[in-house]
C-alpha cells in the first residue's frame, strides 16, 4: 500500500487508542479562555504551512502499542505532518513526528503532573519545547515558564 492509497494519519477510529478519556474536562474560565486564545492564535500563525498542525486537548499517543502512552496537551504544535486535515487523534508513529512545542495551562490541581512528571515524559519523546502559563498567579511566578530540550 502506498503512501497515497493510506487513511491521513489521525482520521481512524481505532478502539485501542480512543479519541476520548472519558472523563469530562471541568476548567475554569481562565483556562478555557487561554486555551481558546492559544489555539486561535497559533493556528492564525501557521495557516499558509500545510506541514503544521496546531491541536487544543487531543489525545496524544506516543508509543505504538502501547495505549497507556498517552497525554492531553491543552496545546501543541507539530511540524513535519502530512496535511492540516482534522484528527481525532495525535499518533506519533502514524505522522513520523512528534509536537514540537506543548503548553500546559496550569492551575494548583495540575501543579504536580505539569511541573514534575510531563517534562520527563515529553523530553524522553523528543517534545522541542515546553510551557507551562498559570492564567490564574496560582503558583507560577513568572506566570510562564518553558522548558527547552537540549
Amino acid at each position: 500500500m502506498s503512501i497515497l492509497d493510506r487513511p491521513l494519519p489521525g482520521t481512524t477510529r481505532d478502539p485501542f487508542y480512543p479519541d476520548t478519556d472519558g472523563f469530562s474536562m471541568v476548567e475554569s474560565d481562565y483556562h478555557y479562555i487561554a486555551i481558546k486564545h492559544l489555539y486561535g492564535a497559533l493556528s492564525h500563525w501557521y495557516r499558509e504551512r500545510d506541514d503544521v498542525h496546531v491541536a487544543a486537548n487531543m489525545a496524544l499517543y506516543y508509543e505504538e502499542g502501547c495505549p497507556a502512552k498517552n497525554r492531553g496537551p491543552d496545546v501543541m504544535v507539530s511540524k513535519g505532518v502530512r496535511g492540516k486535515h482534522l484528527r481525532r487523534s495525535f499518533r506519533t508513529w502514524e505522522e513520523g513526528v512528534v509536537p514540537a512545542v506543548i503548553i500546559e495551562v496550569t492551575s494548583m490541581s495540575t501543579q504536580r503532573e505539569d511541573d514534575l512528571i510531563k517534562p520527563r515524559v515529553y523530553a524522553d519523546i523528543g517534545v522541542k519545547e515546553y510551557f507551562l502559563f498559570d492564567p490564574e498567579g496560582e503558583y507560577l511566578d513568572p506566570r510562564l515558564k518553558g522548558y527547552q530540550l537540549i
